[in-house]
């Protein structure tokens, strides 16, 4: 009676002992602010760019089914068109699923980060940006790895570009959020997996966004420059963010169930340490811009 009673257990949990669970990994990045490299400051020994593009090279040669995202502030808000034209250049370079737009795009000017973004084949989204209007950027993206669909939005806080000068804040417009997330998420719902959002609202706003919203599975927070060395769970919702200056690239592995929801997670900050090597057409693109900035100094004191 007992072996016949033992079978019965087996037999029942047999599904649940054969399955698979699926693993993806997810690389995140947010508030790069155009840091092309080790900034040279005391305490400071972290890269950013020159060693993101190597790192994820060689990433990609052996987890070529990472999703890999970005939540805005790529950019810096020092008005230098020239850096930020070869930070967005880098940003080419990498093979990024979906990339949410910061505040700080706009700093050196509505034309500028328009042309950008018209002319690229970049995976920009933005749920809530209504002016200017972009030629390729979308409310969402559906992406697909390891046989799992996942919904990606973008939402930045409409009150962003309060303090911002004139030239910009009469140019841009933003709406509330929470006026289409619900409905955008209601219709990726059926869609899709997993539903991340790529939120420039701050840490605390995604904090209160999580408590409030339990249908967004992953929140990829940025604007407020902060550092989560691990994940946070907040109800249904795992919020991560990866600081700023891209010293760090996030890295998530979520492992996933039958129901292809998130059953267990892990995560850590995997620093771009001096000792790492760097891309080296990162690093000729970096000389030249010190080559010509050097020049224009000159240029400029002798006149």
């Amino acid at each position: 009676m007992i072996k016949i009673i033992l079978c019965l257990i087996f037999i029942i949990l047999l599904p649940n002992l054969v399955f698979t669970q699926t693993e993806i990994d997810i690389l995140y990045t947010s508030n790069t602010n155009g840091a092309l490299e080790n900034c040279r400051c005391p305490n400071k020994a972290l890269g950013s760019l020159e060693k993101r593009k190597y790192f994820i090279d060689e990433w990609y040669n052996n987890k070529p089914n990472t999703l890999f995202l970005d939540s805005g502030d790529f950019l810096s808000a020092k008005k230098n068109e020239f850096k930020d034209s070869i930070a967005f250049k880098i940003y080419e370079m990498l093979p990024y699923d979906a990339i949410g737009i910061g505040d700080q795009e706009f700093y050196n000017g509505i034309n500028f980060i328009t042309n950008l973004i018209d002319n690229s084949t970049l995976p920009f989204i933005s749920l809530n940006i209504s002016i200017p209007k972009f030629k390729n950027v979308n409310d969402y993206i559906i992406l697909n790895k390891k046989n799992i669909n996942f919904g990606i939005i973008s939402i930045i806080d409409p009150d962003i570009f309060k303090f911002y000068p004139k030239r910009i804040r009469n140019n841009v417009e933003v709406f509330d959020f929470n006026v289409k997330l619900d409905d955008q998420i209601k219709f990726l719902k059926n869609k899709v997996d997993i539903i991340i959002l790529l939120s420039h609202i701050g840490i605390e706003k995604d904090r209160d966004l999580a408590k409030k919203n339990n249908q967004i599975d992953i929140i990829i927070g940025g604007h407020s420059q902060s550092f989560l060395e691990k994940p946070e769970k907040i109800n249904n919702t795992i919020v991560v963010h990866s600081g700023k200056d891209g010293y760090n690239v996030g890295h998530l592995k979520i492992k996933l169930n039958k129901k292809n929801k998130i059953h267990k997670f892990n995560g850590e900050l995997i620093p771009m340490t001096l000792d790492m090597k760097s891309d080296s057409t990162v690093l000729e693109m970096i000389k030249n811009y010190h080559t010509l900035n050097q020049k224009k100094d000159i240029k400029l004191k002798n006149d």
